[in-house]
């Protein structure tokens, strides 16, 4: 009885401190109070250009001519046309997939077929290579004070 008793006044009087700790939520990193956000019309249709035809939207006028007469001139701005689409949708995720499937069938994407790939592990991997080599490039052109924000 009086190691029990003792037992007690011991863990009572060792057991002085006590530490508070605050809430933490696993795999949140802190400072992280803003939601991410989608890429806008005009960052997703630059990157897709860039990415499938490998050039930036043009501007371009389009000419008629009929018998060798001008008959008349529209100015084309591919990615304000396409952008300006784009944002008068609620959703304009299923426009950007057809968008993309549309670039994916033109004469201008230079795709190897399935069947012609023996890796498509590496040909992602060296895609991805390519588009980073491609973006640092980029970087290195663009002034310094231009920013750092990429697509």
């Amino acid at each position: 009885m009086k190691r029990v008793l003792l037992f007690v006044v011991l863990a009572t009087v060792a057991c002085t401190d006590t530490y508070d700790y605050d809430p933490a939520s696993a795999g949140d990193q802190e400072g992280t109070a803003r939601e991410p956000r989608g890429k806008t019309s005009s960052q997703f249709l630059r990157g897709v250009y860039a990415d499938l035809l490998g050039r930036n939207p043009q501007s371009y006028d389009f000419v008629l001519s009929v018998n060798g007469t001008e008959a008349f001139r529209v100015p084309i701005d591919e990615e304000s046309m396409l952008a300006t689409a784009l944002d008068g949708l609620g959703d304009s995720v299923p426009a950007r997939s057809v968008i993309v499937n549309g670039m994916l069938h033109s004469p201008e994407v230079s795709l190897p077929d399935k069947a012609a790939v023996a890796d498509p592990g590496a040909f992602v991997m060296e895609q991805r290579m390519l588009r980073t080599i491609r973006d640092l490039a980029s970087a290195q052109r663009r002034p310094a004070s231009a920013g750092s924000a990429s697509r």
